[in-house]
């Protein structure tokens, strides 16, 4: 199965956790970052997953337009759909506010990988809305899920 891996990322985990997916993953994979992906012939490939980072409670808008341009196409591949987001897991169905419901419904996958925090990369105002969440008595630093990503490879791998 030809399957392509397009993502958005801002900070570099997304890209990361792409990164792993890749690794478990038993199919012939190609990773495009959404911006680019307008280049590739996306009939090409059995399968796509598209993935970004979240900030604001918004999906990277990369992949959020490409996701709307090629939506038609994508309810025709076997689809997977996940978020990189610091969003506490309690709030399981969050990833259901990001994307259309016609393609959550078609997906055989869906996850959030969790995500992580980088200060240093960060822009000067990313900087200082982290330092005042980071002072809210519940918040906890985020990490990469890895179970999150092998059992949505998992999925895809059986499909």
């Amino acid at each position: 199965m030809k399957t392509l891996i397009v993502y958005a990322s801002k900070y570099g985990c997304t890209e990361k956790c792409v990164s792993i997916l890749k690794q478990h993953l038993k199919c012939d994979v190609s990773v495009c970052e959404a911006s680019q992906a307008g280049k590739l012939d996306l009939q090409a490939f059995d399968c796509i997953l598209a993935g970004a980072s979240v900030y604001a409670l918004k999906l990277r808008k990369e992949l959020k337009d490409f996701c709307i341009q090629n939506e038609a196409l994508l309810l025709q591949k076997k689809l997977g759909l996940f978020i990189c987001c610091s969003t506490p897991l309690t709030q399981a169905n969050y990833i259901n506010n990001l994307y259309a419901p016609a393609l959550l419904e078609h997906a055989a996958a869906k996850a959030n990988f969790g995500g992580e925090i980088h200060l240093e990369k960060m822009s000067w105002g990313d900087r200082m809305v982290m330092k005042m969440v980071e002072k809210s008595p519940d918040f906890q630093y985020p990490h990469i899920l890895e179970e999150e990503i092998q059992q949505f490879a998992a999925v895809i791998n059986n499909l």
